[in-house]
């Protein structure tokens, strides 16, 4: 649910081939969406609608898909606004926001289906044997595959920054890729398309 025709644009691109993706500009077409699916992956909303306040509108609809993933995309720094968003048991990133931070979000969501976490776990062993990962490179990898950022990597690894970015580094110029959530989307793709492309 976002308004802006720019930033629908940018979704719109970051998401595509992961699936059907339903994208609504205002609270009366996020309305109308939710109530024609009885199943979501995720919802990425915008707190400010031009008809009206996407939080508000998740807060009606919450008790039909309590576990449904949320992120709040925001310029509100209030307190009510996060307090809000917290009693969601939703996550939030504030405006202007770099669209790389949303695939731990994206990877979040879409490992969380059930149907689709063999063809992960295919998809994911497929890339580290073709790309002759070593074992910190996969490690990095799953991790970024759960939603884990930099930071949280840094923690779980128990490794310091120059180690994350040699690793890194690595991985990368054997994936040809330009960043983790480049080969996070990577493979996404693939276990969508069904594990191994």
């Amino acid at each position: 649910m976002e308004d802006d025709p720019q930033t629908v644009r940018s979704l719109r691109y970051l998401l595509k081939g992961l699936g059907t993706i339903v994208v609504a500009q205002t609270a009366a077409e996020a309305s109308a969406a939710l109530a024609d699916r009885s199943q979501w992956c995720g919802w990425i909303v915008d707190v400010g609608l031009p008809d009206g306040c996407g939080l508000a509108l998740v807060e009606q609809v919450r008790p039909r898909f309590p576990g449904v993933p949320i992120l709040f995309v925001t310029g509100d720094r209030s307190t009510e606004s996060n307090h809000r968003i917290f009693r969601l048991n939703a996550q939030h990133l504030m405006k202007p926001i770099d669209f790389r931070d949303l695939v731990p979000f994206i990877a979040r969501c879409l490992s969380a289906e059930l149907e689709l976490q063999p063809l992960l776990e295919s998809a994911f062993e497929s890339a580290v044997r073709e790309y002759e990962l070593a074992a910190s490179e996969t490690a990095i990898l799953a991790l970024a595959l759960q939603g884990f950022r930099h930071a949280e990597i840094l923690r779980e690894r128990s490794i310091k920054l120059p180690t994350l970015k040699t690793q890194l580094h690595s991985m990368l110029a054997k994936t040809r890729s330009g960043s983790i959530e480049d080969v996070v989307i990577l493979v996404l793709q693939r276990a969508i398309q069904g594990g191994v492309t």
